[in-house]
């Protein structure tokens, strides 16, 4: 195949060792020619979409067989950029796409095509989201909850009495404890199917949330509140445990760190010193060894002059009541 974009020369493509769309898409990324292919599929069909980086260009992808080419993409069927006002007053003009993700949080839409009036989108709160939601998050605290008690009591870890430990305890008995002090139909977890055992475990019974009414959908989501408000209010405190920058259990790491640093610099002190009052003892003992070696000689020395005197003046050694 031969691709052209704008007034360039044709791009020889290659795609005879992987003859189909996911070939012909990577053959034309891998051509350099400012563009960039991708798959897309509508109504159950794939579809090749082709956006030149600089804007709308001419593109023309031809077939090029021994006998005429066929024209794949010319002209005359290029796309043409997305433009749309949402609620009357949000324009969003000349988008190179048709999926929208940014312009509604947390929704994304497609345009399949264009319309002379304007088109209604409805959205509804799906239940089962807030379920699968919910599940994570009582998984996440039993996990949680499950090391923290293994860093408390009489059976504590490495880590009992830690500061840290205590500090995210207390955050989840405030958690867990949690009651909106409003007029809502959803005030605290248990209104959301959550429940907790004998041992601090959580459990949800997901048909509670799934039996809500759209009344009640709004207002477990008004529980949940944001960042700083409401239930999820709590994310700060255990962010403020667990920032990888400036949390505490960093700043217990470090001190720890820190500790273990000055621990073995005294070890390495204290072992030099041993070291050196080693040797001064190894020295004075080889000294005082040479000292007594000394001696033994001289009293040696002295013993045979005594017994020199000895034999001169009364020819024998004389002995004393020692057996001397």
């Amino acid at each position: 195949m031969n691709l052209t974009v704008g007034n360039g020369s044709a791009i020889p493509l290659n795609i005879t060792g992987n003859n189909n769309l996911t070939g012909l898409m990577n053959a034309i990324n891998g051509a350099g020619a400012g563009v960039t292919a991708s798959i897309t599929t509508t109504g159950g069909r794939d579809y090749l979409k082709i956006v030149a980086a600089g804007g709308a260009t001419p593109i023309t992808l031809n077939d090029t067989p021994a006998g005429s080419p066929v024209n794949l993409i010319s002209g005359s069927n290029q796309g043409s950029d997305s433009s749309f006002t949402l609620n009357g007053t949000i324009n969003v003009t000349n988008q190179a796409t048709n999926v929208f993700s940014s312009v509604i949080p947390g929704v994304t839409f497609t345009l399949l095509k264009s319309s002379p009036g304007p088109v209604t989108v409805a959205l509804a709160t799906d239940p089962a989201q807030l379920t699968s939601a919910l599940q994570t998050f009582v998984s996440a605290y039993n996990a949680l909850a499950d090391q923290v008690t293994q860093e408390t009591g009489t059976g504590a870890g490495p880590l009992g009495g830690a500061s840290t430990i205590r500090d995210i305890s207390e955050d989840l008995g405030q958690l867990s404890g949690y009651f909106a002090s409003t007029t809502s139909t959803v005030r605290s977890l248990s209104d959301l199917g959550i429940t907790f055992d004998n041992t601090g475990q959580m459990s949800l019974d997901p048909t509670v949330v799934a039996a809500f009414s759209s009344t009640q959908l709004a207002d477990a989501f008004k529980f949940f509140g944001s960042g700083n408000s409401g239930f999820a209010s709590f994310a700060s405190n255990f962010t403020m445990i667990s920032d990888p920058l400036s949390g505490t259990i960093l700043n217990e790491e470090n001190g720890l760190d820190t500790t273990d640093t000055n621990i073995a610099s005294e070890i390495s002190t204290l072992q030099d010193r041993a070291t050196l009052t080693h040797n001064a003892n190894a020295a004075r003992l080889e000294a005082a060894d040479a000292l007594v070696a000394q001696l033994q000689a001289k009293q040696n020395a002295v013993n045979a002059e005594v017994e020199s005197i000895d034999f001169v003046n009364f020819g024998a050694p004389l002995t004393n009541s020692s057996g001397r």
